[in-house]
């Protein structure tokens, strides 16, 4: 165990799902599977993809990294596995940049899919040519220190959604939903009832639809009042 004096705080004994419920979710958009959760559960709409690449499906790995500084950070690729998701708070600082295309690179070395801040990065053209989804609230090239403390793998909370190692993320151009491992399941087993009534609504539309099958019975049930 580390001693309480140590800069960085490493849980190892992360729980990950089984791999088929998170292949079941590669894909899917963030609006579907925030809709299998009571239509909550996504991240701040500040936190977007940096640069050219967005979806992605994964196990998140927690990084408490604090304001300027990286080396939670670094030490979290003692732990990544291919399928992880990093998610790094840094309590909402962008004024140096958390990450670089450098550390990126690394990380998908290290079989990452994803990574998701809460913080700034820097190095867009070389986030790009790393290849693997950044989301994060900008970009800046003010560089971080690395002291710490920090804790990779514990518990945080980004802008009040909380997040746990081995909760699944689901990222695409809209932003980041954010599924507890304890509720992988149902989402899961929602998707394709949700997924059909989205191409029902594409297949409307298409052909011409100007309401939603659900509207009028709706109307009915909660009462409508119109003004002529």
């Amino acid at each position: 165990m580390p001693s309480q004096s140590a800069a960085i705080v490493v849980n190892r004994r992360i729980l990950r799902p089984q791999a088929e419920l998170i292949e079941s979710l590669k894909g899917a958009p963030s609006t579907n599977v925030v809709y299998a959760m009571n239509s909550g559960g996504a991240l701040d709409y500040r936190i977007k993809p940096i640069g050219k690449h967005a979806g992605f499906a994964g196990t998140a790995i927690t990084i408490d990294a604090g304001p300027r500084d990286n080396l939670a950070v670094w030490a979290s690729l003692e732990v990544v596995l291919p399928g992880d998701v990093l998610v790094i708070a840094t309590g909402n600082h962008v004024a140096h940049a958390v990450i670089g295309d450098g550390f990126v690179g690394m990380a998908r070395n290290c079989g990452c899919v994803a990574i998701v801040t809460d913080g700034v990065v820097c190095d867009l053209a070389g986030i790009d040519a790393a290849g693997i989804p950044v989301f994060a609230r900008g970009l800046s090239p003010n560089s971080c220190w690395k002291n710490g403390p920090g804790e990779v793998g514990l518990h945080v909370a980004i802008d009040g959604v909380g997040i746990a190692s081995g909760d699944v993320l689901v990222g695409d151009a809209d932003g980041v939903a954010v599924i507890p491992a304890a509720d992988l399941a149902s989402v899961v087993s929602q998707m394709p009832d949700i997924r059909a009534k989205e191409a029902e609504m594409e297949r409307r539309v298409a052909a011409g639809g100007r309401s939603a099958t659900w509207l009028e019975g709706t109307f009915a049930a909660k009462g409508i009042r119109y003004i002529d």
